[in-house]
Parts: structure tokens; C-alpha cells; sequence
């Protein structure tokens, strides 16, 4: 399933509203937690993704990470999800790179970057031939919840 936002919900409630979900899977790559909620418990039976970041993560940076965020915006702010969390590390790295090179240019930071690496709200990530390696996870929908099952 490769649909987002409103259109992945509306197909959601759609597909089990049909009894669909009765014995069929969807797998998205896609899906965050914001399109969980929207779709309803009724409608996530048999519903699967993929992805780096799930706010149910049970990692030492994610639980930090979620921990962090609640304080600082409360507990009536946005549900965390895979595009915050990748919003938040891509400046992590953008920091981690311009500390190793001593600047911000864009060449020097690239001539500094293979072997770089920390653990992240996903866990360990490292720069290795100018590609992030990073872990990716599945995940089942449990209601209104993601629980993630492994990573892949």
C-alpha cells in the first residue's frame, strides 16, 4: 500500500468496512502513526509497516527521544512518527558531520564522513560509501498502537 494521509485512511476504513481485513494483510511502507489514529482501531486488523522510527521503539535514543519531546512540548503536542524523527536526525547528522569536519562545507564534510556513526531515537546509524546505514523495522498495527516486531 503506497498511499499517505487521507487517502491511506479513507482506503483503510474502506478495505475493512468490506470485510477485506478478515484474511488479508496490508503492508505499507508508508504508514505513520498520524494515519493510524485517523483510520481507527476498527480498521487496522491485518495492517503492517515499515519504517525507521515508530514512536513505540523500544530503543535507549527512542525512549530518550520520546522523552525529551514530551517534556519540552507537553503532553498535548503532535504524536511523534517516523518523518519527525527523520526531520530531527537528519540535523543530528548535519551536527555530527560539521564537528568532524571543524566547518559546514559541503566537500569536507563528505571527505570526513565514512565511518561516522552514533546511536539515534532508531538506534545505531553510520555513514559508510556516502549512504546512511540505519536499522528499518516492521511493525503491526495493534489498535491504535504500532507494535514493532523486528528489524529487517
Amino acid at each position: 500500500m503506497l498511499l499517505v494521509g487521507d487517502d491511506a485512511v479513507a482506503f483503510n476504513r474502506a478495505f475493512a468496512a468490506a470485510g477485506l481485513d478478515d484474511d488479508r494483510i496490508r503492508f505499507s511502507p508508508l504508514m505513520d502513526e498520524n494515519m493510524l489514529l485517523a483510520t481507527g482501531a476498527a480498521s487496522t486488523r491485518g495492517l503492517y509497516a515499515a519504517a525507521g522510527y515508530f514512536e513505540a521503539l523500544p530503543t535507549a535514543g527512542g525512549l530518550d527521544f520520546g522523552a525529551r519531546y514530551h517534556r519540552r512540548f507537553g503532553v498535548d503536542a503532535p504524536m511523534l512518527n517516523s518523518l519527525g524523527e527523520s526531520c530531527y536526525e537528519g540535523v543530528r547528522l548535519l551536527d555530527a558531520l560539521a564537528r568532524r569536519a571543524g566547518t559546514v562545507d559541503a566537500r569536507t564534510m563528505t571527505a570526513v564522513s565514512d565511518g561516522l556513526g552514533y546511536d539515534g531515537p532508531r538506534g545505531p546509524v553510520e555513514l559508510r560509501d556516502r549512504h546512511l546505514r540505519q536499522p528499518v523495522f516492521l511493525a503491526v498495527a495493534d489498535g491504535l498502537e504500532f507494535d514493532v516486531l523486528q528489524p529487517l
